[in-house]
């Protein structure tokens, strides 16, 4: 799975992860492995696209927002370090989960699928 690191200075930045820099959670990240993150909500449609925001477990600032694909398809993950980076990144991918699902509508409704 790709993992990326959201900074918010004004504009939301989201940019890879240095991979000599990995960190515990990165590695975690890459195997799927979420054993520290509590959910906290999911926004999409699972038979497209969707996006999970996890809180880091305890009194953690950040957290991290997955984007899943049909079927559980892990796609990447984006992990915050502040709240604000954390709130901007999961408002970020639940506009762009929604605009998916609503093209998928309006494909289905001209095709008749």
């Amino acid at each position: 799975m790709e993992v990326y690191k959201a900074v918010f200075d004004g504009v939301l930045r989201i940019h890879p992860t240095d991979a000599e820099a990995d960190s515990a959670l990165t590695e975690n990240l890459r195997e799927g492995v979420t054993d520290d993150l509590v959910p906290v909500c999911s926004m999409g449609d699972p038979d497209t696209l969707y996006a999970t925001a996890y809180r880091f477990d305890g009194d953690i600032p950040g957290g991290v927002v997955m984007v899943r694909g049909d079927e559980d398809a892990e796609r990447f993950a984006v992990v915050a370090e502040t709240n604000l980076a954390f709130a901007e990144t999961a408002a970020h991918f639940s506009r762009v989960v929604s605009e998916v699902r609503y093209g998928v509508d309006i494909f289905e409704d001209k095709t008749g699928c």
